[in-house]
């Protein structure tokens, strides 16, 4: 397999073109450059979109597949600014399950070190409160090593989902806020020790934090919390959620997104599906509805097909739907 489709997709609902004209966004406030210099580096990537309709070089990205299933990606930003009272019950699941999202900052971009960050999201593991990421973010798959050398600590930020495409200084402290996040040396050899070859279930790190952020009160007035495992077990079906940063549909600006009703199929441990996977989305969640809110499926790992819209219905390209590691994989591992 191609090595180069395993480097972090994102959903979006056409291919890039990095000649096309691209919508401008709001230029960032004095408080924005503020931010920038406490540790943003969100800002950073829209400016690099705007200018460039390309990824910042610490967002890991590159190729991805997109099927006709009959939904398409939706911005987190949108739902929020409606009013609750008119939100269906899904809506709701939506929008706090955006809350459990979050951006994972490995490295910064410096001479000899390219950087990376992408999707990270909230479980517990080992009883802790916990990120999952996916491990070629943080491991070079060209020299199976760390693309930060000796950081075993990261910085994740929980409040991603509340960041404007349109004016990236709205709410920017709160956006940025920053949690140390910590990882065993044993896991990052664990990924090294695959060589760069990331076609597997072991694709994923396992971080810890430092504070809870699941206990926080978010702005709805809702406690964050975590994402439970899902106890679904059926082999196929339709109505995957998928949930995670990436590139804006209509702007070309980084935005949170989701995607609803996707296709699935389960390949060993592997979770196959169909939502729009393109530019940054590593390390989404992939989850269904169970109890009235959306529980832990999988983490999107990568697309087998490369920048290609495929024609015609999805259920013609089963075969080539996009990867996930399952939970019930994961969860074979933590003990």
């Amino acid at each position: 397999m191609n090595k180069s489709i395993l480097v972090g997709a994102a959903f979006l609902v056409a291919t890039v073109t990095v000649s096309g004209s691209i919508a401008q966004p709001l230029a960032p406030s004095a408080q924005s450059q503020e931010s920038r210099s406490a540790g943003s580096y969100l800002h950073d990537l829209c400016d690099e979109l705007s200018s460039k309709a390309a990824w910042a070089k610490d967002w890991r990205c590159l190729d991805a597949g997109i099927f006709d299933n009959g939904t398409t990606p939706q911005r987190i930003y949108d739902l929020r600014q409606r009013d609750r009272a008119s939100l269906t019950d899904e809506e709701k699941a939506i929008l706090i399950a955006a809350d459990k999202v979050g951006n994972i900052r490995f490295c910064h971009s410096s001479a000899g070190n390219e950087g990376s960050a992408g999707n990270a999201f909230l479980i517990k593991y080992r009883g802790q409160p916990a990120i999952i990421a996916s491990g070629h973010l943080l491991i070079d798959f060209k020299t199976g090593k760390s693309r930060c050398p000796e950081r075993t600590q990261f910085e994740f930020y929980p409040n991603t989902s509340y960041y404007n495409p349109f004016d990236p200084s709205e709410k920017s402290s709160f956006y940025l806020r920053i949690i140390v996040a910590r990882t065993a040396a044993a896991e990052i050899s664990r990924l090294q020790q695959l060589k760069g070859e990331f076609n597997t279930d072991e694709d994923y790190l396992i971080l810890y934090l430092d504070g809870d952020p699941t206990k926080d009160v978010m702005p709805n007035g809702n406690v964050r919390s975590f994402f439970r495992d899902s106890a679904n077990k059926l082999q196929s079906g339709k109505g995957v959620y998928m949930i995670g940063l990436g590139a804006d549909p209509e702007g070309m600006n980084l935005a949170m997104l989701y995607q609803t009703g996707c296709n699935y199929h389960r390949d060993y441990d592997r979770l196959n599906h169909d939502c729009a996977s393109i530019n940054g989305s590593s390390g989404g969640i992939l989850g269904f509805m169970e109890g009235g809110e959306i529980v832990f499926a999988g983490i999107h790992r990568y697309a087998i097909v490369a920048n290609t819209h495929m024609p015609g219905p999805s259920e013609g390209y089963a075969n080539m739907w996009n990867v996930a590691t399952s939970v019930h994989y994961v969860r074979s591992k933590e003990n």
